[in-house]
């Protein structure tokens, strides 16, 4: 399915009964990064939207006409809540921020504006909720989505910054970026 950049794309809540479609699409989108098929229990938890859904405030997608969903991020009010709290000690500095987990776009709809226009709904979002700023995790090996991010104005915050342990036991830096209103 050839894609090809659209005003004809629309950012809205996801629908319950897209839950599987969006899930599908996370998981194919973070495949690629990964070069392999299974991503053990990081693939499970993408997959699940509906859980992501109950912690998130809303799972966002983008609408494309024509092809329908080709995106989607989960969208945090206060980021605090998307965080593991063992995995940083001090979640003070995050008050006041919103968030945003997994951006995912369809291999076939990448670099076609969809990745973008799903983070400045975010921007958005944030800013007509009265947040101070907009915080995100990106593992290291999410160069694009880190440049977009850049370009977007988002900087470095190593406050947030922590590593994982992936099922095949390599150890994972995962970045902290900050976008300030």
């Amino acid at each position: 399915m050839a894609i090809e950049p659209s005003s004809n794309m629309i950012i809205r809540c996801a629908r319950l009964e897209e839950y599987d479609q969006i899930g599908e699409i996370t998981l194919a989108a973070y495949q690629d990064l990964f070069d392999r098929e299974d991503l053990g229990r990081y693939g499970e938890s993408m997959r699940d939207v509906q859980s992501r859904a109950a912690k998130a405030d809303v799972v966002v997608v983008a609408d494309l006409h024509g092809h329908g969903i080709v995106g989607a991020l989960d969208y945090y009010n206060d980021y605090a809540d998307a965080l593991s709290k063992p995995r940083l000690e001090h979640l003070e500095h995050l008050e006041g921020c919103a968030g945003f987990r997994l951006l995912a776009v369809h291999p076939s709809a990448q670099q076609k504006g969809v990745g973008r226009a799903l983070v400045r709904w975010c921007i958005d979002r944030a800013r007509h909720d009265g947040r101070c700023s907009i915080v995100l995790n990106s593992g290291s090996i999410m160069q694009g989505a880190q440049r977009l991010y850049k370009a977007l104005g988002f900087e470095q915050y190593p406050e947030i910054e922590f590593e994982f342990r992936s099922d095949t036991g390599e150890m994972i830096p995962v970045i902290g970026m900050r976008l300030n209103f």
